[in-house]
């Protein structure tokens, strides 16, 4: 399915009203990106949230890629570089505050390249401060809020069949000008629901083999 098809969707349920007869088909590519924001001393760890989002991504049958700026070292033309070939049909970016500005260039830059591109933000920074981040980067489609396992997985079926984002927990958007969360989504309580992180995903070479093992030890994080 082609990326503006994805879009499409995304403009049948908020954007631009789209009838739903031009919604085509499942949306299907996905990457998301662990931006960065590049500093002398910084440690290599895994990005284990978004390795658990792309498992659960993967489970619907989704292709799914993973790109993750800080263990690459990758700089932003580098990475964008990286986008175009991948040509995703929904680009998801996420990093803490200190790398917001990594995340609004990509989502920016991106949607200048490749207008028809949905694009999601999450992690830390996204889900504090939504109505801020979707105001100042209006290139951002939609936000996931919190856990994106769940949110990440209803999000992608509604934009398949080109029904409204208010019925999904845990999004904000902006629509007609205004900006509109739904309500929050529930923690998971059934963990073993959950699968495992895609390590397939990650340069393992690249991660600190301690930093790894402990991770591996304490089970789901976000």
């Amino acid at each position: 399915m082609s990326a503006e098809s994805v879009r499409t969707a995304g403009d049948f349920c908020y954007h631009s009203g789209v009838p739903s007869s031009r919604v085509e088909s499942a949306v299907s590519k996905v990457l998301l990106v662990q931006n960065a924001y590049h500093y002398q001393h910084h440690t290599h760890l895994q990005p284990l949230g978004l390795m658990y989002v792309a498992s659960a991504l993967r489970q619907k049958g989704h292709e799914v890629g993973l790109l993750d700026m800080k263990v690459e070292q990758m700089s932003m033309d580098a990475a964008l570089d990286h986008v175009g070939r991948f040509r995703p049909d929904v680009l998801g970016v996420s990093g803490m505050s200190f790398e917001s500005a990594s995340m609004y260039e990509m989502a920016k830059r991106a949607k200048a390249s490749w207008p028809e591109m949905t694009i999601v933000a999450g992690g830390p920074h996204a889900t504090n401060v939504p109505e801020d981040a979707l105001k100042q980067v209006p290139e951002l489609d939609y936000i996931c809020l919190g856990e994106g396992e769940q949110t990440s997985v209803e999000m992608m079926d509604q934009l398949t069949n080109g029904r409204p984002m208010d019925k999904v927990n845990g999004l904000a958007f902006m629509a007609d000008g205004r900006f509109h969360q739904t309500p929050a989504r529930d923690f998971i309580e059934d963990l073993d629901a959950v699968p495992f992180p895609a390590w397939d995903l990650v340069p393992l070479k690249n991660i600190s083999s301690s930093t790894a093992a402990a991770s591996s030890t304490l089970g789901r994080n976000s």
